[in-house]
């Protein structure tokens, strides 16, 4: 019996450091993901997000999608935006409907300047 638990106790000290170090790596990974979201965060504030602007019933090209937010961005707000990209942010089953777009900024211009614009168009 003896020779038995003599046999366990190097097994118990390589499972005292394997769990040390799952420990350490849940911790590593919980931190990873903090630094992600905070860094999907930063990114998000330089997007702008215009909703309203109407689905083609067919499937529309990204390139479709930037010209009817340029379009729609110099009617309403009397502005020329430089967009580095853009997608639709939400789904509908219905095609027709408003949907969300989404575009980067380029650095010069914050969200302020765009709610200036607007004030100033609508007045």
């Amino acid at each position: 019996m003896n020779t038995q638990i003599e046999q366990l106790k190097p097994l118990e000290a390589r499972l005292n450091t394997f769990s040390v170090t799952v420990d350490k790596l849940s911790r590593d990974l919980v931190l990873q993901d903090l630094k992600t979201e905070y860094l999907k965060n930063q990114s998000r504030r330089n997007n702008t997000r215009v909703s309203g602007i109407l689905e083609s019933a067919v499937k529309e090209t990204w390139e479709e999608t930037e010209s009817k937010m340029q379009k729609v961005v110099e009617e309403k707000l009397g502005i020329k935006l430089d967009i580095e990209r853009v997608h639709r942010v939400e789904r509908r089953k219905r095609q027709e409907r408003p949907a969300n777009a989404e575009n980067r900024k380029t650095r010069g211009r914050s969200f302020g300047d765009l709610r200036a614009g607007s004030r100033k168009s609508k007045s």
